[in-house]
């Protein structure tokens, strides 16, 4: 895929002229149309929804300014100039993740200006051009209705049409927080020290702001018979959409309110001819625009391989810690389920987990079988398998299986079902136990044989 040859909308109308077939789509839900090309590919314009993620969101901590023109970021003071702002209002500042200005003054850091944060009508001034002064800035901040919620819109340097949407609200007017003040402690806590290691006179936690990039351009599509969601997703976060290996596309349910960009739950990293699946039918990506406003695809006969939710668990064998090597086949002849978890030394949250999932395989001794796949240094994980007495399989999570399990988080546990079937990515350990209770309950106590360890 070659980002200097990109097919854009007009081109394609201009070129194929009467080869050209637009399928209306229904103007009530605004579906975008659809454009079918004399190759037998079809184009898709795409657009920012603005849509809610499951309620994944990020801090921007603000720092008082404390005047004399100078801004503190990674403990390093900078000069700056202003805007026009009242003298009467207090002034914070903060920083919004974006590399899509690269030799500018701050390194993949834009800044961030609040007039009157503490008080009901605060106005955002954004360092668009990365130079330090405010002044030179247009507007480029909108307020979604009578909400207390904005959108930064930032660009990619010499090609403004390469957008880069943040959503911000104040922590302190988020509602799960305005409900349960220990939460807002929770999260001060939290970031604390990382707005500490930044310097600057730092604010208290409901004056940050909860920030959630809009970096999805998506549509929802009828074409031959089908209906999906596609989305392509800015994952370096520079205003552009066609990074191979980088950038993902994101397929989901027709009408769904959000598409993940988790890999287990059917995004794909950008690559040339990249395969993917929409409702049941392969196509091949042909064609990003840098922007992300098109994606160029086309239906496919090769097959699609990657595993999934429902699909059959691939033969492969396991390094172990200690002991002789065995294949995944070993595990699946007793009747149990078996639950795979990826996890690492490094890990909080993993090492913090492997009490409850040694409760879990002490409950079910015959239903379950678990098998544990260590990252990184397995001397460091095996001072962790004896300390916690994990009497359990133990094995390396080899590159290999962490491409081929798609593992973008640890710890991430799979659990497949007696003939191998795969029921769940990403479970979770109460999951796995309310799946087995159920099992329990309608089959008896009929007891598969030895486990091995």
């Amino acid at each position: 895929m070659n980002r200097s040859i990109a097919l854009t909308v007009a081109f394609a109308f201009t070129v194929l002229g009467s080869h050209r077939e637009i399928c209306a789509q229904g103007d009530a839900k605004g579906l975008q149309p659809v454009l079918n090309l004399a190759d037998g590919s079809f184009l898709l314009p795409l657009k920012f929804e603005k849509k809610l993620d499951q309620a994944s969101f990020g801090i921007i901590a603000l720092y008082e300014y404390e005047g004399d023109g100078l801004i503190v970021h990674g403990k390093t003071e900078y000069a700056v100039q202003l805007p026009d702002v009242s003298p009467e209002e207090k002034l914070a500042y903060g920083f919004v993740y974006f590399t899509g200005w690269p030799n500018g003054t701050l390194d993949s850091t834009h800044l961030v200006l609040v007039e009157g944060y503490d008080g009901d009508e605060p106005r955002f001034f954004l360092d668009l051009n990365n130079n330090l002064d405010l002044s030179d800035d247009a507007s480029a901040v909108e307020r979604e209705g009578d909400s207390d919620q904005y959108i930064l819109t930032f660009h990619a340097r010499d090609h403004p049409e390469r957008k880069f949407p943040v959503r911000t609200i104040f922590v302190g007017k988020r509602q799960v927080y305005v409900d349960d003040p220990t939460r807002l402690k929770g999260i001060e806590q939290a970031f604390g020290p990382i707005q500490a290691r930044n310097g600057g006179k730092g604010l208290g936690a409901e004056f940050w702001l909860s920030d959630k990039r809009l970096n999805i351009l998506s549509a929802d599509v009828k074409h031959a018979g089908l209906k999906f969601q596609i989305g392509v997703h800015d994952w370096d976060c520079n205003g552009a959409y066609n990074d191979e290996g980088v950038d993902m596309i994101l397929s989901g349910e027709y009408g769904g309110e959000f598409l993940s960009t988790s890999r287990v739950r059917g995004a794909t990293k950008l690559e040339a001819k990249a395969l993917i699946q929409l409702a049941g039918q392969a196509f091949e990506v042909l064609e990003v625009d840098p922007a992300g406003k098109h994606i160029r695809l086309i239906a496919s006969d090769r097959p699609y391989t990657r595993i999934s939710e429902g699909t059959q668990l691939p033969s492969f064998e396991l390094d172990r810690l200690a002991g002789e090597g065995l294949t995944i086949e070993d595990l699946l002849d007793d009747g149990r389920y078996l639950l795979i978890d990826f996890w690492a030394h490094w890990c909080k949250p993993c090492v913090m987990g492997l009490p409850e999932v040694k409760r879990l395989e002490g409950e079910y001794p015959d239903q379950l079988t678990v098998l544990s796949l260590h990252r990184g240094d397995h001397a460091a994980g095996m001072a962790l398998i004896e300390e916690h007495n994990l009497d359990w399989l133990h094995a390396k999570a080899t590159d290999v299986l962490v491409e081929t399990f798609m593992v973008d988080s640890w710890p991430t546990f799979i659990l497949v079902d007696p003939q191998g079937k795969i029921l769940e990515f990403g479970t979770s350990v109460a999951e796995v136990r309310r799946r087995l209770d159920a099992v329990r309950k309608s089959h008896g106590k009929d007891l598969p044989g030895p486990r091995i360890r």
